[in-house]
């Protein structure tokens, strides 16, 4: 199911639950809720905190990548010519 059939369903289904506007503002805040959690349970997304937590590991493991790859580049430089042209 897209996205634009997603909340297409959401808008029918607020349409639909806010017909009745005879309900107190409560009621009809704790309806919206519902029918917003319930599509975003269906979506696909993760939580600014498991977003932010995945972001730092990407970020130190991209830093000891570029270490390891400098470390080799300097360790090869001091391999000899002739060793490098057997491989």
């Amino acid at each position: 199911m897209s996205n634009n059939e997603i909340f297409g369903r959401i808008a029918q289904h607020l349409g639909d639950r806010l017909s009745n506007v005879s309900q107190a503002p409560e009621e009809i805040q704790k309806t919206v809720q519902g029918a917003m959690k319930g599509a975003f349970d269906r979506l696909d997304l993760v939580s600014r905190e498991d977003f932010d937590i995945m972001m730092d590991v990407l970020t130190r493991t991209r830093a000891r990548v570029e270490a390891l790859e400098k470390r080799l580049a300097e360790l090869e430089e001091k391999l000899p010519a002739e060793d490098l042209a057997d491989k």
